[in-house]
């Protein structure tokens, strides 16, 4: 089927797929640039995703450099203890805000039944230029800008204004500085006057030996093997209107809603479905939710593509939870003990159990987690709670009790780890035995 073959109701959809190809080649290469700096030039930077993955318990997949929805994933998503590596040096995170405009957009896509306009399609295209502008991929950003005045063309062909008239303004990328850039004030010698304003100079710091900078790439590997790390708020970011939520009659908001759910799901899960539906009314500007609301969004719920567990937690749909190796560290107040799945807790507890090599027994494992959240005595239904957690480790095979006392079994089999893990490893002992 040709482009003026193609029914009308289709176009949009074509527009985002070819904002995201045309952008695809340029924003690997900017992957590459910064994840080489980050974790060395040997490793590529889809080995991130799939070491964070297989943490995550997703099953083995293949992983292309050139795909969409993997290069959004890496902009968007906090990658393990590096955090967000794109995000560095900008304080206003753009290169991660115009990602999940087109993660969104790229999600819409990948649902068929769900309604695209020209609107949502120019709007894709525009965080796409964005985004080819940050990294100064000039020939990209031209073959993005003639889409754009194609779509323009299409939105304005039965009016008689000039829709190339006022081209889209691009952002002022120029306050964009290395992340180890030091900026210093100092005074214009070139002011005549008695109190000499200040100018911004830009100082980059001593340059690291090749020595200092593979310890540095070797640690971030390392870090991605990390089962504990710090516990994020959810911070989501403002996609919409309130009376997108609060009169979904169509089929279009019900869609964009669905949208929202799996952005938060792919990035904060799990998280409990009560959680959930209050990040969804954030990312819509609503800050008070009323129970007819949140009856709506929790219908939608059913209809994301997410996985709901028994105990009410959301899973992005491809997760086993058995298989989630990670724990997001916080205190109490930070995160109910509840407010955690139990499938998360599990990797705590066989981390506490692992610091241990006698094992605890089990009032004394309850005590221990406890600690961990800052309490200082577990009443009942946070302990429920954990020994639900110490269930899960068990039907993980996490741990195992004998003896009265609980153990971590600890069968790290090498060929499980991550190529990630390997690397980090042999490169550890080549340090030791120098």
């Amino acid at each position: 089927m040709t482009l003026t073959t193609m029914p009308e109701a289709d176009l949009p959809s074509y527009w985002i797929s070819s904002a995201l190809k045309i952008l695809s080649p340029a924003l690997d290469q900017h992957l590459a640039r910064v994840m080489a700096e980050e974790i060395g030039p040997d490793l590529e930077w889809t080995m991130v995703l799939s070491e964070l993955d297989r943490q995550k318990g997703v099953p083995p997949r293949a992983y292309e450099h050139t795909d969409p929805a993997l290069q959004l994933r890496m902009i968007t998503e906090r990658l393990g203890a590096l955090g967000h590596p794109f995000d560095r040096g900008n304080h206003r995170r753009l290169f991660s805000t115009y990602g999940q405009v087109l993660r969104l957009s790229r999600n819409l896509v990948a649902h068929p039944g769900d309604e695209i306009e020209p609107f949502h399609a120019l709007t894709a295209v525009n965080a796409a230029a964005e985004l080819a502008s940050y990294i100064k991929a000039e020939q990209t950003l031209t073959s993005l800008e003639q889409l754009r005045a194609k779509i323009l063309i299409f939105m304005y062909r039965d009016t008689k204004e000039n829709p190339l008239s006022d081209p889209h303004p691009r952002e002022d990328h120029s306050d964009v500085i290395a992340d180890d850039t030091r900026v210093d004030e100092v005074a214009d010698p070139t002011d005549a006057s008695e109190e000499t304003s200040p100018t911004t100079v830009k100082t980059a710091p001593p340059a690291q030996s090749s020595e200092e900078k593979k310890s540095s790439q070797l640690s971030a590997r390392t870090s991605l093997t990390q089962r504990i790390m710090a516990w994020e708020p959810m911070e989501p970011e403002l996609i919409g209107e309130r009376d997108q939520i609060e009169n979904m009659r169509t089929g279009r908001a019900r869609a964009v809603v669905r949208q929202a759910i799996e952005s938060l799901v792919d990035d904060y899960g799990p998280i409990h479905q009560d959680d959930l539906v209050r990040g969804v009314t954030r990312m819509f500007g609503v800050k008070r939710t009323s129970k007819k609301l949140t009856k709506s969004i929790s219908h939608q719920l059913q209809n994301a593509p997410i996985t709901i567990d028994d105990d009410g937690f959301c899973w992005k749909n491809d997760t086993e939870p058995r298989r989630w190796r990670l724990f997001r560290e916080s205190s109490q107040e930070q995160r109910p003990i509840k407010a955690i799945s139990p499938w998360e807790l599990m990797n705590l507890v066989d981390v506490v159990l692992a610091e241990q090599a006698s094992g605890l027994a089990p009032d004394e494992l309850i005590t221990a987690l406890g600690n961990r959240f800052g309490i200082q005595r577990v009443f009942t239904a946070n302990a429920d709670w954990l020994k639900r957690a110490i269930r899960c480790a068990q039907e993980a095979e996490l741990i195992h009790l004998s003896d009265g006392r609980y153990h971590s079994v600890q069968a790290m089999d090498p060929s499980r780890l991550g190529k990630i893990v390997q690397v980090a490893q042999a490169g550890q002992q080549g340090r030791e035995l120098r």
